[in-house]
């Protein structure tokens, strides 16, 4: 009888302690889905236009592996259009939100002609870009 209530209490312990590892491992567990879905959108948003890798070329848009936290125009292998040459602004979520939603309303003159409506997919955009900056 001994020996059966210890293997009873030995399992009991097992299921609780993988228990307490799911729960622990949970948040980073959304985190990192909540970024995959970040990197998903931007790709399906962006990623035509934008690269994000360290060091890859610009494309029809600058490189955007630095810009949350980053000045605008100020990436200096880039040509810009005038519009953004002559902002005083930091890219930052208040600024990257209406920017997304629509860069011509936001700041005419722009060269971007990119629109998205939905404040969700926006907002995955954002946090991607955030947390792939050094600016965090």
């Amino acid at each position: 009888m001994r020996e059966c209530c210890f293997k009873v209490f030995s399992s009991h312990t097992k299921l609780v302690a993988v228990l307490c590892l799911s729960v622990l491992s949970f948040p980073s567990f959304i985190s990192a889905q909540e970024s995959n879905a970040g990197e998903k959108q931007f790709l399906t948003s962006c990623g035509v236009c934008h690269t994000v890798e360290p060091g890859a070329p610009n494309r029809q848009g600058p490189n955007l592996r630095t810009v949350y936290g980053r000045k605008v125009a100020s990436l200096e292998n880039f040509k810009y259009s005038e519009a953004l040459k002559k902002g005083d602004w930091t890219w930052t979520e208040a600024t990257l939100d209406p920017w997304l939603e629509n860069s011509q309303e936001a700041h005419p003159g722009t060269v971007m002609n990119y629109r998205q409506a939905n404040p969700e997919k926006r907002k995955l955009v954002i946090e991607y870009l955030k947390s792939i900056s050094d600016a965090k």
